[in-house]
């Protein structure tokens, strides 16, 4: 079996993505852990910066960016539908 990962930079293709995940729902079945842990330490980072009111901003041609670089967690989607049992 071979598995391969590209990483996703364009704008336009990024944009797309977002919008076909918009509606959709999303399972955590593996790493949950580590998604929760990833998540508290972004809220204990945002509490410690919350003077600072940061706020995530974009404009047209920008691609949303976190307000803090801790706010940002790593993902992997797989599409459920396609799995072979």
């Amino acid at each position: 079996m071979l598995h391969r990962l590209w990483r996703v930079s364009d704008p336009a293709a990024i944009r797309l993505l977002t919008a076909a995940m918009a509606d959709k729902k999303l399972i955590i079945a593996d790493g949950h852990h580590r998604y929760e842990t990833a998540l508290n330490y972004s809220k204990e980072v945002a509490a410690e910066r919350a003077a600072t009111s940061a706020k995530a901003e974009y404009g047209v041609n920008q691609l949303p960016q976190p307000a803090y670089p801790e706010a940002a967690v790593m993902m992997t989607f797989v599409n459920m539908d396609q799995m072979v049992w």
